[in-house]
């Protein structure tokens, strides 16, 4: 049957549901064309008619035979396939593609676009270590990502637990306003910032590194010194904070004292003049 005549005859019988506009392809993308085996990729494929209901079909390569089916209920099929599965015995720095296709009773859409995949093998996690844990706002902190892999990488990915922080060189000075986004201005912000590293020539990307604590100090936060108070004298509390941690960029003349988070008898606020 003629795809339109299907059409007319689908929303006339009441079967499915329609919408206003359909199309002869499908559209298809992935969460990273860049694989790691052992991990999973996402794949979602458009559905190209105004009527769900049918097969979402995921081939891979030129393959005839479909490598995943799944039935529509909505109008993007969502895939969710382990790696290995898709890239099979492909040695690291293979390539294969994935694409789609849409069959309803007698109508089989056109085949989507071929979308490339890249195997990349995963290497141990780099050690991130910093000259400060704990630096003032308008400071910045030198931070290092280090490799045991050979060659050594020489551009880092950093982030934090709130938001990715780019590229840098994995020796790089980060202000700690960059290591703030995505953070309301407080007294006190801790943020647990990570590192890893990619080697495109290599086809490697790393884990991520242990997160390391940092806290960042903004004394323009703080209230006032209550009156007889030491206002020269700050006391400080944060889960996972030490009183050893060393601090830099501080004011001058300002004396800086850390304990951890207390669950018994906490500070009103995270920071307090003594």
């Amino acid at each position: 049957m003629d795809a339109l005549l299907l059409l007319l005859s689908l929303a006339l019988c009441g079967g499915v549901s329609a919408r206003s506009r359909w199309s002869e392809k499908p559209w298809i993308s992935v969460s990273s064309p860049v694989v790691v085996a052992g991990e999973w990729l996402t794949v979602l494929c458009g559905v190209p008619i105004d009527y769900t209901g049918g097969e979402c079909r995921l081939y891979r390569g030129d393959a005839r035979t479909p490598l995943s089916v799944m039935t529509t209920h909505d109008y993007v099929c969502r895939f969710v396939l382990p790696v290995r599965r898709l890239m099979r015995r492909l040695p690291v720095g293979g390539r294969t593609s994935v694409r789609c296709d849409y069959h309803l009773q007698s109508y089989t859409s056109e085949s989507s676009d071929n979308t490339a995949l890249f195997l990349w093998e995963s290497v141990s996690a780099p050690v991130l270590s910093v000259s400060s844990q704990v630096v003032s706002v308008e400071g910045s902190v030198e931070v290092r990502c280090s490799s045991s892999s050979s060659p050594s990488p020489s551009v880092c990915h950093f982030s934090s637990d709130r938001a990715s922080l780019g590229w840098a060189s994995c020796s790089a000075n980060l202000t700690a306003r960059r290591l703030a986004a995505g953070q309301q201005a407080a007294p006190l912000l801790p943020v647990r910032l990570s590192c890893s590293y990619e080697q495109e020539e290599l086809h490697r990307r790393s884990e991520p590194s242990e997160p390391l604590l940092l806290l960042l100090l903004d004394v323009s936060q703080l209230a006032p010194a209550a009156p007889g108070s030491n206002s020269s004298t700050v006391l400080c509390e944060a889960e996972g904070a030490e009183p050893h941690m060393n601090a830099t960029n501080l004011p001058d003349g300002l004396t800086l004292i850390l304990r951890p988070a207390n669950g018994s008898s906490p500070l009103n606020t995270p920071c307090t003049y003594l």
